[in-house]
């Protein structure tokens, strides 16, 4: 139900990104933080895709302006958890924002795998600002040919 709060969130927002050249929501929790309210922010999603193959599942998810050790992912109890933090830029002296769209802060995303993996076989590489996850099915969940023995002949046809 988060997920898709998240994604209606994310729609609606882009929407007005796309329509008005702005952002309101990003707009509203500088406001807000103007005037002390909102504690501290909470982690800002961020886009993926997985898909599912026999052996595996993939992930690619987009995470530009992310170093390696920017990104922590996690595995626990049939949850996979991407955690990314930019930290805030400092400004010189005399310097403040004339424009400042640039979200820093923290990007999560969990995702309930559908099936068992294997944990000790998960690759993940970051490349240009892609995120690329290799997950690889438990064994006991693999589709796994069964092979059909006794007479070729059909038993009508002796």
């Amino acid at each position: 139900m988060l997920t898709l709060r998240r994604r209606e969130n994310r729609d609606v927002n882009n929407t007005f990104r796309n329509l008005m050249g702005w952002d309101p929501f990003r707009d509203l929790a500088e406001f807000r933080g103007l005037f002390g309210e909102g504690g501290t922010q909470p982690a800002m999603a961020f886009d993926l895709d997985m898909t599912e193959t026999p052996d595996g599942y993939a992930i690619t998810a987009d995470l530009p302006g992310f170093s390696r050790k920017d990104v922590n992912i996690t595995l626990q109890e049939g949850v996979l958890i991407i955690d990314a933090e930019r930290k805030d830029e400092k400004t010189r002296e005399g310097e403040q924002f004339f424009v400042r769209e640039r979200y820093n802060g923290r990007f999560q995303r969990a995702l309930r795998l559908p099936t068992a993996v294997k944990e000790d076989s998960i690759n993940a590489t970051l490349k240009d600002g892609v995120l690329k996850i290799e997950l690889a099915k438990a064994d006991a969940v693999r589709p796994r040919r069964i092979e059909v023995k006794g007479d070729d002949t059909p038993s009508g046809n002796k």
